[in-house]
């Protein structure tokens, strides 16, 4: 992935090769602006939606769709955990970097609100 882009759909997938079944399988991506305070600037787990997933013995994906990306155009990083229930840490991935670019209705703003502008005429 080269970047992603604020406003646009995206699909967040994490390959796991499974030795063992594993049931209450809760994944967790921390973002963090690179530049800055280094505060985090979103974190999404499945296990806050109350959506946790049973892995079998081989290869599986762990996915999210989101409808649009809310990050202001940055560079940032993610942290990824995979964990069994609340405390067994399966796995992880300590920074994966990435670009987010602002298409033309990003500026001056924190974060990318959708939105649709509507014209009635009522006279």
């Amino acid at each position: 992935m080269d970047f992603i882009e604020t406003g646009k759909p995206i699909s967040l997938t994490v390959t796991v090769n499974a030795r063992n079944q594993y049931d209450d399988i809760f994944i967790r991506f921390i973002i963090r602006e690179i530049s800055g305070e280094g505060d985090i600037a979103l974190t999404i787990s499945n296990q806050s939606d109350d959506r946790p997933f049973q892995i079998p013995i081989g290869k599986s994906e762990l996915s999210i769709q989101m409808p649009y990306v809310g990050l202001k155009p940055a560079l940032y990083t993610a942290k990824i955990i995979i964990k069994q229930g609340n405390m067994n840490v399966l796995d992880g991935v300590e920074s994966f970097k990435f670009h987010v670019k602002g298409g033309g209705s990003m500026s001056n703003c924190q974060f990318y609100q959708p939105r649709d502008w509507n014209y009635k005429n009522i006279a």
